[in-house]
């Protein structure tokens, strides 16, 4: 019999058996799924109970899977709640969306409430979460609102009423586009990293961080202060920074920043640094305020000015090769 089988036949075998044996790895791996039918009428695993939100406490398992999108009823109910460390969702490709908001393709921002997303219910101690794959669209609270060492990738947060993506102390924040929510875009703690992400007319800051963060190869636009804001000891690098509508461009004291091309700010300077920071190699055009405004101990060095309003250069220290117009640059 053996003998009899073609070529084909054994290759129809070998997927036959690949995909029969699919569910139950993913089953030994431990993911449990999370679906809209089970949250509203049986609870989807040991621990959470019929309606919203779904509640993680560890007791069935750590790592989680969406099979449909998840529809919270109003503004004031959270999607997903967890209640443990170290727990891992996959959103699979779904959506945690308001209710009214599943079809809409203008803004459905809610004008305030208190229900998230999907968020840790004590985000200084709930550690280590990681969230992947999904959107969260027009809840009443934070899109997603997780505690320290957590990791956030590839997640659309829309038109939710406060930060898209908040995220504490030593997280990571990759692959997100943050669009149009009623806070900042994304908003990181201390020593963390918000890399190759988009933030577009979210109403205060694009990206917003803590001190001794990362902000690197992001796109912010028409955001309605900052594009980017940090705090202290911070690196800025290879940003494209464009449309910032009442505060500047690029806010970061004591950091270095780098490599951005910063364009078009309808209020504030271009890039603002102060305390000691280095400014260098970037490029700042059509800006309504100064193209630069640095404090007396910054360096500036290879920065590219041109067509900044009030001026392309106000304080800091020239280091050299710099362009500004037609002009010496200060």
């Amino acid at each position: 019999m053996i003998r009899a089988l073609s070529a084909l036949s054994l290759s129809t075998l070998c997927l036959l058996l690949l995909v029969s044996t699919g569910g139950e790895a993913l089953a030994a791996a431990g993911a449990l799924e999370i679906s809209h039918v089970c949250a509203v009428q049986t609870g989807c695993f040991s621990g959470d109970s019929p309606g919203y939100p779904v509640t993680v406490d560890g007791a069935a398992g750590s790592a989680f899977v969406l099979t449909s999108e998840l529809v919270v009823p109003d503004a004031n109910t959270i999607g997903i709640s967890i209640e443990s460390s170290e727990i891992t969702i996959d959103m699979n490709g779904f959506r945690i969306v308001r209710s009214g908001c599943e079809n809409m393709t203008t803004s459905c921002t809610p004008a305030s409430g208190t229900g998230h997303g999907i968020a840790v219910d004590d985000y200084l101690n709930r550690r280590g979460t990681q969230l992947m794959n999904g959107s969260v669209v027009g809840v009443g609270g934070y899109g997603v609102f997780l505690g320290p060492n957590s990791q956030v990738s590839s997640l659309q947060v829309r038109w939710n009423a406060q930060i898209g993506v908040y995220a504490h102390d030593y997280s990571a924040v990759r692959h997100v586009r943050a669009i149009e929510n009623g806070s900042q875009g994304i908003s990181i703690g201390a020593s963390s990293s918000v890399v190759e992400s988009v933030a577009i007319g979210n109403v205060y800051a694009g990206i917003f961080t803590a001190t001794g963060c990362e902000v690197e190869r992001n796109a912010a636009f028409d955001n309605g202060q900052y594009g980017i804001r940090s705090a202290i000891g911070s690196v800025i690098r290879h940003n494209a920074v464009s449309d910032s509508d009442s505060m500047g461009g690029v806010l970061a004291p004591s950091s270095v920043v780098s490599g951005n091309a910063v364009s078009r700010t309808a209020g504030g300077p271009g890039i603002s640094a102060s305390q000691g920071s280095l400014v260098e190699s970037n490029v700042v055009y059509d800006t309504t305020g100064v193209g630069l405004s640095l404090g007396s101990d910054t360096g500036y060095r290879e920065n590219a000015l041109d067509a900044n309003v009030s001026g392309d250069v106000t304080g800091g220290i020239n280091l050299g090769a710099n362009g500004c117009g037609a002009a010496i640059c200060p």
